[in-house]
């Protein structure tokens, strides 16, 4: 009795164990979307920074924030593992003047090349973003996003009229 007793317990432990695997699959349950898109600054690839995805509104459910390094193509991707759950979000770029390909990480404390980065990229683009994404399920979510500099190469940055 006890024997046939710890056999159903066995069978129905398996039986849990895989109907919990093949539910789960690994993920969190969300209905998580891949995302990907090009950026582009003044008309070009944005050839570095990054780009981030931030819920308008936390009253639609359970949706995520999510984040991604734009290649040097301008191409950027989240995968579907990460991705980002259906619903409205704010967009925010950010490429700073220094290319972290040519940067060197042996700089020293009053060296020349060791100044503080700057923001490449407008502030209705990041701090004050003016971009939006609109996620849906079961579709591509292939988003492209023009963005232009934060200061203009005629003009130096904090010397406006002088």
């Amino acid at each position: 009795m006890a024997q046939r007793i710890q056999s159903r317990l066995a069978i129905v432990a398996a039986a849990l164990v895989s109907a919990v695997a093949a539910g789960c699959g690994g993920g969190d349950g969300l209905d998580r979307q891949r995302i990907s898109g090009t950026v582009k600054l003044n008309g070009q690839p944005l050839e570095w920074g990054t780009i981030q995805f931030q819920p308008e509104s936390s009253a639609t459910g359970e949706m995520v924030a999510g984040g991604a390094v734009i290649q040097r193509d301008g191409s950027f991707e989240i995968p579907q593992a990460q991705g980002l759950t259906p619903g409205t979000y704010q967009v925010r770029v950010s490429s700073s003047d220094i290319d972290p390909a040519n940067s060197s990480t042996s700089a020293m404390p009053g060296d020349e090349n060791n100044k503080p980065a700057k923001e490449r990229v407008a502030n209705k683009y990041n701090v004050n973003t003016e971009l939006k994404a609109e996620v849906a399920a079961g579709k591509p979510n292939v988003f492209s996003f023009d963005v232009t500099s934060g200061f203009t190469s005629g003009a130096k940055r904090g010397r406006a009229g002088r």
